[in-house]
């Protein structure tokens, strides 16, 4: 099935001329006014019941095709490279998908209930200003996500090419040592460019190719990466096999105390867990993407989890004076023209994964923060410049750094905006959000002669609400968001610093770092609870008087 005409109206039209919807439809109806105030909003505007098409086994298929890529790989993978045992990293990957289905669908019911990506669900706990805040930080961090993704991308085809055209990897070295060769640079520019192109040219082109085409090209490799893994070690009991080659290999086993290694899968998927009513609006039903997002993720994170594994346990068999944790790394002992395939079939996932989930959400963050100046082809640019400027290949040097540093890093601000929003959705507001206070005042004019539709049954709701648009910023968000990122912030900034690691108080601050998103996402959610309780209590006298009435 291929992706539904909303995705195609959002990513394809620039907001410097009107709404133009293929196929007549239109996402939302509402007025511009270029000298009332009124700002160009009309690619973060409800979408229009019409347009939520997508039945269950499409978000099944967009989470194969989302999960399947070099960095669910490199998750499981880096634990093993690091040390820890094949029950260690098992356990990871089952608690990880578990704690990130639960955590996604409670974040996606506002998307496929009211049709609102997450730029707007943003404003609701936020306020509009403050949401431009939340949104801009969430859209760096995802950037970040996005340079890994098209490095690993770059770094797959290069590795491919020098299996045909030995050398191509390592030609020029232009930051020693071994950090980037040219032939390097070329590769990820050349990645680069075509991501570019894409929003250029449109990616609703690409948005046109079946969803399950784009899964079933991303599980050839996965299967081809198991035909490898099981060759090379047969039929074997892998926890065996992985903790004898584990002792005979160069992994310098880490601090079993460390409990980071508990939540590594959860991090992975902590940007899509904050944005997921980018994808969740499209949902036919609240059911359809209850079902599908359940079991595409946790099918496609355990069989590819389990493969980055496999992979990391097979190159020591192999000869590796180390376990790979970068699954592009594996193609130096296949076959030449094997390894090349393979390179290109990890390219096409890694575009096929940033078209969905890396490129459109950090474009619409972007854009929320100044949508009367900004395009949303300018905003994808933007994204992609940044993300090739980040110097990917200098961050994810080493397993720990990718696993323990940037993930962790990446946790603190995605736990503290979970635990916020979560927080306001279903405790304070109790899923009912009121939409015009969303919007600037007057955009959410209906035309008298039509029916409403149910993305607008909430517009008049009269529950009592501090966080409306009109207030700009929701300082009980604001005030909760900060406290959810100061402890673990301070302990993920002191892990760079060699001296501190040597004081006592760093044991303490240690832990805070190790289980940011969790210990983020808590602190947030408790804070804003405090803060907002006057609220709460006023909505439930308000409910109260509604049953009393008998309305």
């Amino acid at each position: 099935m291929a992706s539904p005409p909303a995705i195609t109206a959002i990513v394809e039209e620039d907001t410097k001329g009107p709404t133009r919807q293929r196929e007549g439809k239109q996402t939302k109806r509402c007025k511009r006014n270029d000298g009332g105030g009124v700002v160009h909003e009309e690619q973060l505007a409800p979408l229009a019941p019409e347009l939520r098409t997508w039945p269950w086994w499409s978000f099944a298929a967009l989470w194969v095709a989302i999960n399947v890529n070099p960095a669910t790989f490199s998750i499981t993978a880096s634990l093993f490279a690091s040390g820890f045992t094949f029950a260690e990293v098992l356990a990871s990957i089952i608690f990880g998908t578990l704690v990130t289905n639960v955590a996604l669908l409670a974040n996606s019911h506002a998307g496929a209930k009211y049709g609102i990506p997450f730029a707007v669900y943003a404003r609701s706990a936020f306020g509009c200003e403050g949401a431009k805040f939340a949104a801009a930080s969430r859209g760096v961090i995802a950037v970040l996500w996005l340079s890994f993704q098209m490095w690993q991308g770059a770094y797959a085809f290069i590795m491919g090419l020098s299996a045909l055209v030995p050398g191509a990897n390592t030609w020029i070295n232009l930051w020693p040592p071994n950090i980037l060769s040219l032939g390097q640079l070329l590769s990820f520019a050349g990645v680069a460019i075509i991501h570019a192109a894409l929003v250029i040219y449109g990616l609703f082109r690409f948005s046109k190719v079946p969803m399950f085409v784009l899964a079933a090209i991303c599980s050839i490799g996965l299967i081809g990466l198991w035909i490898w893994s099981i060759q090379n070690l047969g039929v074997v009991n892998f926890n065996k096999a992985a903790n004898d080659l584990l002792r005979s290999s160069n992994a310098q086993p880490i601090d079993r105390d460390n409990p980071g290694w508990v939540i590594l899968v959860v991090l992975k998927g902590t940007n899509v867990i904050v944005s997921n009513c980018d994808i969740s609006r499209y949902a036919k039903t609240q059911r359809a993407q209850m079902i599908g997002q359940t079991v595409g993720i946790n099918l496609s994170m355990l069989v590819t989890a389990l493969a980055g594994v496999a992979g990391s346990i097979a190159s020591v068999h192999v000869g590796a004076p180390a376990p790979v944790w970068q699954i592009v790394e594996l193609f130096v002992y296949w076959q030449p023209a094997w390894a090349f395939v393979g390179g290109l079939l990890v390219l096409i996932a890694v575009i096929n994964v940033n078209v969905y989930a890396n490129i459109i959400p950090p474009a619409f963050d972007f854009y929320n923060v100044a949508p009367q100046h900004l395009g949303f082809r300018v905003c994808a640019l933007f994204s992609i410049a940044v993300a090739f400027a980040a110097c990917p290949y200098a961050l994810f040097t080493t397993a720990s750094n990718f696993a323990f540093r940037f993930l962790a890093g990446y946790g603190v601000v995605t736990g503290a905006l979970f635990g916020v929003m979560v927080t306001h959705y279903y405790a304070v507001k109790r899923t009912n959000l009121n939409m015009s206070t969303l919007y600037p005042p007057g955009y959410l004019d209906e035309d008298p002669a039509e029916e409403p539709d149910a993305s607008t049954v909430h517009i008049t709701s009269p529950i009592p609400c501090y966080h409306v648009c009109t207030t700009g910023h929701c300082w009980q968000a604001i005030v909760a968001l900060l406290c959810g990122i100061l402890l673990p912030g301070i302990g993920w900034i002191m892990s760079f610093i060699p001296s501190a690691t040597k004081s006592s108080y760093f044991a303490v601050f240690s832990i805070f770092d190790d289980v940011s998103w969790l210990l983020s996402a808590t602190i947030s959610s408790l804070v804003y609870l405090a803060c907002s309780w006057r609220h709460i209590k006023l909505c439930g006298k308000w409910k109260t008087q509604q049953e009393e009435d008998g309305i």
